[in-house]
């Protein structure tokens, strides 16, 4: 599905990108809701876990949280370790400058619009793992995992965290999942609380919490250097 939607999201972007996947999610989830028969509709399918065979270990009941905590937490490892490898890769360092400025590397011969696409179906084949992993952890798979608040979330994690490195995004993820189930032991309003930290980010910390910590290291920095003594 990120193949054949990325054809056409790929082609816009900045803002008509930003309004096209929000078209292509609210027509997945308007074909969620109507299609029962393949999708049970708002009462969801049942995605009962597993259970794993390793040679010399036995079967693993998954149906313990402990097994599978430890077994989500290992396959977010992999796939940080593979993000990580990927940013090294040509076409990873390809992704980065296609950010900062597509007209370049079009300019030097590079097929822009294949490699977006390509990025592109890479990217929804983690939020489909992400989907998998939370839809087998909570056995059940319902509408509210592709609403336009679950895409919400996943763009303030992302903006809280910053965008604009490897571990602003990772850092988003823990900070709202722990001020979410803080608040919400605290309040009923927890959302009111959460929407005054993005708008207090958005004013004061623009580049994330990654990127205050990256100017906070920076002043740092730059005081030491004129304090040292002049040699």
């Amino acid at each position: 599905m990120g193949f054949i939607f990325g054809i056409f999201i790929v082609r816009r972007g900045g803002t008509y990108f930003a309004l096209l996947t929000l078209a292509f999610n609210m027509l997945i989830y308007a074909a969620a809701e109507k299609w029962r028969f393949l999708t049970g509709g708002e009462d969801g399918i049942v995605a009962q876990r597993p259970d794993f065979y390793l040679p010399g270990i036995g079967q693993i009941d998954m149906f313990s949280t402990t097994n599978w905590y430890y077994f989500v937490v290992l396959i977010v490892l992999i796939c940080a370790g593979f993000c990580w490898f990927f940013r090294k890769t040509p076409l990873g360092r390809l992704n980065e400058c296609l950010r900062e400025n597509e007209d370049r590397p079009r300019f030097i011969g590079y097929n822009v619009y294949a490699s977006k696409v390509l990025i592109y179906v890479i990217s929804a084949f983690f939020a489909g793992l992400a989907g998998a992993l939370a839809g087998s952890f909570q056995e059940i798979v319902t509408v509210t995992f592709i609403n336009l608040d679950k895409a919400a979330e996943v763009l303030f994690m992302t903006f809280i965290g910053g965008a604009g490195t490897f571990w602003g995004p990772i850092l988003g993820v823990c900070f709202l999942t722990y001020l979410n189930d803080v608040l919400s032991t605290l309040t009923e309003h927890w959302s009111l609380i959460q929407g005054a930290v993005f708008v207090l980010l958005v004013m004061y910390a623009p580049n994330g919490l990654s990127g205050l910590f990256v100017s906070l290291k920076e002043r740092v920095a730059t005081k030491r250097k004129k304090e040292a003594p002049q040699i």
